[in-house]
C-alpha cells in the first residue's frame, strides 16, 4: 500500500498480509489523503479522513 496526501506526496508505505492488518502511519495533520493498494496487477484506492 501507499499513503497519498492530497498533492501525490508519498506519506507512507508498506505490505500487508492476508487477513486483517492494521496501518500505523506518520499523518498528523488533519485533512483528507489517498491509500492506493495494489495486487498483483490490479490497483484500487480509498480515501482516508484524519481528524
Amino acid at each position: 500500500y501507499m499513503i497519498y496526501d492530497l498533492s501525490g506526496k508519498v506519506i507512507n508505505k508498506g505490505r500487508l498480509n492476508a487477513g486483517l492488518n492494521n496501518l500505523k502511519t506518520s499523518i498528523d495533520a488533519p485533512g483528507m489523503y489517498v491509500i492506493r493498494f495494489s495486487n498483483g496487477g490490479e490497483y484500487w484506492s480509498e480515501k482516508i479522513m484524519r481528524q
